[in-house]
């Protein structure tokens, strides 16, 4: 088996955008996903300022207290993921294509 070397080019072309006229749904979910993101960082940031002047915490603790919600909103998200999937299966609910 032969092994070829993979420039940088190569990697950059690998990563082009499908044409926006074939695929539309692509790019609506990923304007979707984009809002989602920013909306959590701007929640993190909201959650940060209240905890630290409302609660009064340094900005140390604040810190903690938003690293542990992180993770409780991970594991609680992973877990409707986990959780959704069959039930959209048997709802028949989910678009197969």
């Amino acid at each position: 088996m032969e092994c070829t070397k993979m420039t940088l080019k190569d990697l950059a072309v690998s990563f082009h955008f499908p044409k926006f006229s074939t695929s539309r749904d692509f790019y609506k979910a990923f304007g979707c996903r984009v809002c989602m993101l920013l909306s959590y960082q701007m929640i993190s940031v909201y959650q940060l300022y209240i905890v630290e002047d409302y609660v009064h915490q340094t900005k140390t603790e604040a810190a903690g207290t938003i690293a542990t919600m992180s993770i409780i909103t991970m594991v609680v998200s992973l877990s409707a993921s986990l959780i959704s999937g069959p039930i959209s299966d048997k709802m028949h609910t989910r678009a197969r294509y």
